[in-house]
């Protein structure tokens, strides 16, 4: 189990030989998408992400994350980041993250941890290695019952105030 600099052991170094990482977060923030997506370009790689954020049918998501996550898919990021929504109730509390490289899923977390800065940088956390193969198929399994961030429609945005 991994409890410390969880940022570097779980998103940073997996990237030095890993392509895409698919993530399954209940909650999660487009500033640690920006954040992460700019730590791996300083170790020269050109990450792709593949997010859920799976309690959006529960609790909705706030509209600066909602049109930041749109950004970071559609201009910042296009063609290496998507994001997608569950939409489907019961809300997705998941954590969990699967590298993979050249299309094959080669290592895998789950655990405590959202995709986000508190979590990341704030908190105490706990991600632990699991089967590969099992969490792309759970990530997998979710797509269905998921929206594009871009096109996601009867999800419940909160303004900011």
């Amino acid at each position: 189990m991994l409890n410390s600099d969880l940022f570097t052991r779980v998103l940073l170094e997996p990237a030095r030989s890993c392509d895409r990482l698919d993530i399954v977060s209940g909650y999660a923030s487009p500033a640690m998408a920006y954040k992460h997506f700019k730590a791996t370009q300083k170790i020269g790689k050109n990450l792709r992400i593949r997010l859920i954020v799976g309690m959006v049918a529960g609790d909705g998501i706030n509209e600066i994350s909602h049109k930041s996550f749109v950004r970071l898919q559609n201009q910042d990021y296009g063609g290496r980041f998507e994001c997608r929504y569950s939409v489907k109730l019961p809300a997705v509390h998941s954590k969990v993250y699967v590298w993979f490289r050249k299309q094959k899923p080669v290592l895998a977390f789950t655990g405590s941890a959202n995709y986000s800065q508190a979590a990341f940088f704030e908190r105490r956390e706990a991600l632990a290695a699991d089967s590969p193969r099992q969490t792309a198929d759970y990530f997998r399994s979710l797509l269905p019952d998921t929206q594009p961030c871009d096109t996601a429609t009867g999800i419940h945005l909160h303004k900011i105030s």
